[in-house]
C-alpha cells in the first residue's frame, strides 16, 4: 500500500487538524492525565493550531485525512503571547478544572526549559486518526517534516508520549536522551533527538 501523500495545512484545515489530533491523542498519558481527561484535547489543539503552529511554524496533514503533525522550525520556540496563555487557561480550566490548568503550566514550563540548545525542529504532536494506526500515515508525516529539517541541516527533537511508540521514532532515526517525568505524580516522557542526515 502506498503511502499518504503530505500537504502543507492552511486555516481551512484547523478543524480537521484539531479533530484527528484529538482522536489520536485520546489514549496519550500525560496529555489526558495533564488536561485532568480528554475533552480539553480538542479546543487545545485547534487554539495551538491557530495561534502558535501554523503561524510562527507549519502543520501537515495527510491527503486521505488521517493523520497531521504540527512544527517549529529551527531558532523558533513556541510563541506563546499573554492571550494565548489566557485562551488556554480558559479552555483548561473549563474542561478539566483548576488542576488541568496547574498541571499543564508545570508541563508546558518544564518541555520549554529542555529543548536542546542546538538549533532544531521541534515536532510537537503528530498523530492518525485510530482507524489509520498502523498503516503509514505517521510515517509519511513523520517522513516530510525530516526532509525539511535534513533540508535545513539541523536535528529534530521531540518529547514522546508512550513507550510503545520509541521503535516507531528510532527507526526513523531518533534517540533517547533521558525518560522524564515532567511533573510528580506525572507520566513519563522519552525526550528524543535526531541529527540530520
Amino acid at each position: 500500500m502506498t503511502p499518504p501523500l503530505v500537504r502543507n495545512a492552511d486555516t481551512a484545515d484547523v478543524e480537521a487538524l484539531a479533530a484527528i489530533l484529538a482522536d489520536g491523542f485520546y489514549d496519550d498519558p500525560p496529555m489526558t492525565w495533564s488536561f485532568n481527561g480528554v475533552h480539553a484535547i480538542r479546543p487545545m489543539m485547534r487554539l495551538l493550531a491557530q495561534r502558535v503552529y501554523m503561524p510562527h511554524g507549519f502543520a501537515t496533514i495527510s491527503q486521505d485525512g488521517n493523520g497531521a503533525a504540527m512544527w517549529l522550525p529551527a531558532n523558533s520556540r513556541e510563541p506563546f503571547d499573554v492571550l494565548t496563555m489566557v485562551l488556554s487557561s480558559i479552555i483548561l480550566a473549563r474542561h478539566g478544572g483548576l488542576t488541568a490548568v496547574t498541571r499543564s503550566m508545570k508541563f508546558g514550563d518544564f518541555m520549554n526549559k529542555h529543548h536542546p540548545d542546538e538549533p532544531h525542529y521541534y515536532l510537537f504532536a503528530i498523530a492518525t486518526t485510530q482507524a489509520a494506526r498502523g498503516k503509514g500515515v505517521g510515517g509519511a508525516l513523520l517522513k516530510d517534516g525530516l526532509a525539511r529539517a535534513d533540508a535545513d541541516g539541523v536535528g529534530t527533537y521531540l518529547e514522546n508520549s508512550k513507550e510503545q511508540n520509541l521503535g516507531f521514532y528510532q527507526a526513523h532515526g531518533f534517540e533517547v536522551l533521558e525518560e522524564v517525568r515532567p511533573v510528580e505524580g506525572s507520566p513519563p516522557l522519552w525526550r528524543m533527538f535526531r541529527k540530520p542526515t
